[in-house]
Formats: C-alpha cells, sequence, structure tokens
C-alpha cells in the first residue's frame, strides 16, 4: 500500500509539474501573441493613417486648383479684392501707386513680394501647376505654379516664373498662408 501511495504521489507530483511547465509556456505563448497583436494593430492605424492622408489629398486638389487659379487671376489683373478673398488673415494685400504688394510672417521673418506691377509691360499669358505636395513640419500643403509671361512685343519672358502658393485649414476653410516666387 506503501509503494501505491507513494506511486501516486509520484504521479501527481509529474502532472503537477507537466501543469505548471504547460501554464508557463501557455502564458509565454499568451504574451507573444498579444505583443504581435499590439504590432499589427499599430502598423494598421499606420497604414490607415496613409490612406486616409492619401484619400484627403486627392479630394483636396481640385479645391486647392481653383483657389490657386483665383489667387493667380488676382495676381496677373491687379485685383485687390480676389486676392483678399483667398489668403488667410497673416496675408497682408498692400496697394500702393498701382502696384500691389503681399506680406507675411515666415518663422519670425517679414516677407514681402510684389504681386502685381500696373506700368510693367510684361502680358501674363498662361500658368500650369507643376507639382502638389504635403509639408509635415508646418502641416501646410503647397502648389507648385509655373506662369508663362511675355514681353508686350510677344518675345516670352525666358526663365519662366515658378510660384509657390502654401495653404492651411482655418475653421474649415482653406486660405494661402504664404506664397515665393522662384526662377
Amino acid at each position: 500500500m506503501k509503494k501505491a501511495l507513494l506511486l501516486v504521489l509520484i504521479c501527481i507530483f509529474f502532472i503537477s509539474g507537466c501543469a505548471i511547465n504547460t501554464d508557463v509556456q501557455n502564458n509565454n505563448k499568451i504574451n507573444e501573441l498579444e505583443e504581435r497583436i499590439k504590432m499589427l494593430e499599430t502598423e494598421l492605424e499606420e497604414k490607415n493613417n496613409y490612406v486616409t492622408w492619401m484619400q484627403e489629398k486627392e479630394n483636396l486638389f481640385p479645391a486647392f486648383s481653383n483657389i490657386s487659379i483665383e489667387f493667380v487671376r488676382g495676381q496677373t489683373q491687379g485685383d485687390v479684392q480676389k486676392l483678399k478673398e483667398v489668403v488667410a488673415d497673416n496675408v497682408l494685400i498692400i496697394e500702393d501707386n498701382d502696384k500691389i504688394y503681399g506680406t507675411y510672417e515666415s518663422n519670425g521673418i517679414e516677407i514681402e513680394y510684389m504681386l502685381y506691377d500696373g506700368s510693367s509691360d510684361v502680358i501674363y499669358k498662361d500658368m500650369i501647376i507643376q507639382g502638389y505636395g504635403y509639408l509635415e513640419e508646418n502641416e501646410a500643403y503647397v502648389i507648385h505654379i509655373r506662369e508663362f509671361f511675355e514681353y508686350q512685343n510677344g518675345e516670352p519672358v525666358s526663365p519662366p516664373t515658378f510660384l509657390n502658393l502654401y495653404f492651411e485649414n482655418f475653421e474649415g476653410s482653406w486660405k494661402i498662408t504664404g506664397f515665393d516666387f522662384d526662377v
């Protein structure tokens, strides 16, 4: 009987040991799977954010294009009112002696560009949107425009002007918050 009791105790000990070992293995496996789930959820969220951003980018392009056209019309026709309609409050449009200036602050520096000169012998001909992008550090969008001008004698102005317009959202409305020119 003692042998049987000893045998039963040994069996219980082995079964308990196996159960504990199995529990540890199961807990480790569960922890690994939980970590993998967290990693996959993070990856899914990043991909969803990217898809949302791409959809937003595609949906915003027509709006930015229209606002850009209005800005260029105002700039090339000397229409102060049209310019004021498409720029944010941080951009000042100033008319002075048949010239129009646009000023704004960027990184603590005041930026000023002449947007229109009524006495110029240069005639606006056309524009092409050359590119479009998102500036993550500013949380702003940018449209790159190539403007074509020619002199009154029909000769094209060379090199063409490149205009960059920067857009930000203010209370559900996209406005131009800055601009610069390049050649």
